[in-house]
């Protein structure tokens, strides 16, 4: 077993960001990655080397136009 963790930051933003190709509202793709899949390249290396590969993401912050459109 390998356990490795990755954070994907873009300058530890105030709210969250897509470091893949994502059509949810409000959840901007990173203005640095232009075309590219940051994530899913990572992931393909990975299953290439036979690993299995686990991804979660962390709600602990928003965009201010998502937490406008919904304060509860």
């Amino acid at each position: 077993m390998r356990w490795a963790q990755l954070a994907f930051v873009e300058s530890d933003p105030g709210g969250c960001v897509a470091f893949y190709p994502t059509k949810i509202p409000f959840h901007y793709r990173s203005a640095w990655l232009k075309d590219m899949d940051a994530f899913g390249e990572m992931a393909a290396g990975c299953r290439k080397l036979g690993m299995v590969v686990v991804a979660r993401t962390d709600p602990h912050s928003i965009c201010a136009a998502a937490a406008a459109a919904y304060p509860e």
